[in-house]
């Protein structure tokens, strides 16, 4: 009977338990930040893209006497895209690498909560950090985005020729808003998790000491089958 209760009461505790929440909210961690290192691949590619957009788009301006290659000059100056790429680069580049290695360590953390081995709440001092520190390379990058491009039209009106500028819409970041949402939402997440505390059934201090409850369990047990007579 006791047993049977005990046995309950443990399953009741697995769930209700706050390492439950923690596994939870390191489960949801780990989800954003995948989906942040997504995001931050693809956005090379649109960057990318978006360069040679400009050169097209400012290149199939109005031009008097220059040649392809000189035009392809002026378009590439005129980009705004491609003088802030090794900037770019260089940012993504680093939010992806510390992405990888947050996510390993929420990993590494989550499989110890689920195993039982231990909570390596010593870990946390190094999630924080890489949180903070890709929450501020997104914010960079974000502060750091491309302006519009200019297109030089000429129109030609009776023996007058008239000039006229297009400017083409900022390059989509909305990528990077999402990542920066997701990147301060596992800010938040690390410390409501590192607030959760529960037990561990692999401990190694309770396995060095363990308890022999047998004679107790029996005693209740008769007294409970009195009882009931």
């Amino acid at each position: 009977m006791i047993t049977n209760l005990e046995s309950r009461t443990a399953k009741i505790y697995f769930f209700v338990a706050p390492y439950f929440t923690r596994k939870i909210l390191q489960l949801i961690s780990k989800v954003l930040i995948f989906i942040v290192i997504i995001l931050a691949i693809v956005q090379i590619s649109d960057f990318s893209q978006r360069i040679n957009w400009e050169i097209d788009f400012v290149s199939k301006g109005s031009f008097t006497n220059l040649t392809k290659a000189e035009i392809l000059e002026i378009a590439r100056n005129k980009s705004t895209s491609l003088p802030l790429w090794p900037i770019f680069i260089s940012l993504i580049s680093l939010v992806i690498v510390f992405g990888v290695i947050l996510f390993a360590l929420i990993l590494a953390q989550h499989i110890h909560l689920w195993r039982q081995f231990g909570d390596l709440k010593v870990l946390f001092k190094f999630i924080f950090t890489l949180s903070l520190l890709v929450f501020v390379l997104i914010f960079f990058i974000i502060a750091l985005q491309p302006n519009q491009v200019e297109q030089n039209i000429s129109v030609k009106i009776g023996q007058n020729t008239v000039t006229d500028s297009i400017f083409s819409d900022y390059p989509n970041y909305s990528k990077m808003w999402v990542s920066l949402a997701f990147s301060f939402i596992i800010l938040i997440l690390q410390i409501m998790a590192k607030s959760k505390f529960g037990s561990l059934g692999r401990d190694k201090i309770l396995a060095k000491k363990p308890f022999d409850t047998t004679k107790v369990e029996n005693q209740i047990n008769e007294i409970i089958q009195k009882n009931t007579k």
